[in-house]
């Protein structure tokens, strides 16, 4: 990533506001989703509060048609808008709880990716020591003063020490990669 001020060459993560505002963002995507739900679940349901039709008798006798409606259904229609707002309700809270709790998780997160760059600044600094080193061997070796035996001695460890650096920014990407989704961030 592009050196940001106040920031090491190895920090690629997003600032802790943007990170914050993609778990916003995804929590409320959440939400509108489950909400879109609830109301489609209720296309339709309407036809359950119409009267019902039927026959019924006049004084008289004669058969003629009829409308009654049910105390029972009102009764129903009632509850299940208060049922809905509750869920409506639930949903929000819901999304706003596990917002919070992704938030928090990201500290952790935070302080290990913090930790292993530090280490990775101090092995990057060790290894810049021992390249010089080497090159002192090198010369070394080259004026006879050490055989090639503990030269290539030297040479192993020096290898092992790279190595080791990219076992340190492997563990750096995979951290990042943890946090980014933790956060629920992608880059577009």
């Amino acid at each position: 990533g592009e050196k940001r001020e106040g920031k090491s060459d190895h920090d690629t993560l997003p600032p802790l506001p943007l990170l914050h505002a993609a778990i916003d963002t995804f929590h409320a995507h959440t939400a509108r989703a489950d909400l879109l739900e609830l109301q489609e679940s209720r296309r339709g349901n309407w036809l359950k509060y119409l009267p019902t039709l039927g026959l019924a008798d006049t004084p008289s006798g004669a058969p003629r048609p009829g409308l009654s409606y049910s105390s029972a259904v009102i009764y129903q229609a009632k509850k299940d808008k208060q049922t809905r707002a509750a869920k409506r309700l639930a949903i929000l809270e819901q999304a706003q709880l596990a917002a919070r709790r992704d938030k928090a998780a990201l500290g952790p997160l935070l302080e290990r990716h913090r930790s292993a760059e530090r280490e990775l600044a101090a092995a990057l600094q060790l290894l810049e020591l021992d390249r010089e080193l080497l090159s002192y061997w090198q010369q070394e070796l080259a004026a006879k003063n050490i055989g090639p035996v503990e030269f290539l001695g030297k040479r192993k460890a020096f290898m092992e020490q790279e190595t080791g650096i990219e076992r340190l920014r492997d563990r750096l990407r995979e951290l990042e990669a943890e946090l980014l989704a933790k956060a629920h961030f992608f880059d577009p």
